[in-house]
């Protein structure tokens, strides 16, 4: 009687007294993996065992580390261009203040390097895994991308990093629940003002807390938060407009 192994096609050797299965793995190209992918690898090892031995039997864990890696260098190419256009990073700039450039250029390939972070050590598939199972249809994931910007926003005290880090993830949402490219982008820019305009600890807050003490005004952050109408006023339209546009669409 032959045993399952056999079944599916599987032999043995002899080696002595024991009979050996014949395993090996497939072959694999010869793929490059860069920093990025090594990175992927050590957290499967750490975080996700059971998934590394998945891909590493089913012959495609060099194939993915290479994708994550090519991935991350896309990403962090894009991100350092838009980056450097949003900073006014420019030849101009170089020739007229070089200690302005670095700096702006520093900021920008630290946002482009956390990006690519978190991506290696499997950050946007946490995140994307969250919005999937705690939002559903077309509003909720629009209540997704404003949550995922806001947080961003939140960790990074400024709106236009937050953008730029939340943009990979808010584009495969949207894909997936058919939102538009356009209403996306909207979303994202709207809910990193909400939430710029509020944190404590934001540009926007201590400048006015400064010419509040220039004015001879001892107030703090918490203060000035309850009159903030603006942006709580662009939060009660902005999930009205989500809500009305569930409500269209079924």
């Amino acid at each position: 009687m032959k045993s399952l192994f056999e079944e599916m096609g599987g032999t043995y050797r002899q080696e002595g007294d024991y009979l050996i299965l014949n395993l090996a793995l497939p072959d694999e190209p010869d793929y490059q993996i860069g920093k990025y992918g090594r990175m992927r690898r050590s957290y499967l090892k750490e975080h996700r065992p059971i998934f590394y031995t998945n891909l590493l039997t089913s012959g495609t864990l060099h194939r993915h580390l290479a994708e994550i890696d090519q991935a991350c260098n896309e990403r962090m190419a894009i991100i350092v261009s838009d980056m450097a256009r949003q900073e006014g990073v420019t030849e101009a700039l170089k020739a007229a203040d070089q200690m302005e450039w670095v700096r702006r250029i520093l900021v920008t390939l630290l946002v482009a390097s956390l990006c690519g972070l978190i991506r290696a050590y499997g950050g946007f598939e946490s995140i994307l895994a969250f919005i999937r199972r705690v939002f559903r249809g077309k509003r909720g994931g629009q209540l997704g991308i404003g949550l995922l910007v806001g947080l961003m926003d939140i960790a990074t005290a400024n709106n236009a990093v937050a953008i730029v880090m939340a943009g990979p993830i808010a584009k495969e949402v949207a894909e997936e629940y058919g939102i538009s490219p356009k209403r996306s982008a909207s979303l994202l820019d709207t809910f990193s003002c909400i939430f710029q305009g509020i944190i404590p600890y934001g540009a926007q807050m201590l400048v006015a807390i400064s010419a509040a003490h220039e004015l001879g005004y001892a107030i703090s952050a918490f203060d000035i938060i309850p009159n903030l109408f603006y942006p709580y006023l662009l939060a009660v339209s902005s999930f009205f407009f989500i809500a009305i546009d569930g409500k269209k669409k079924a």
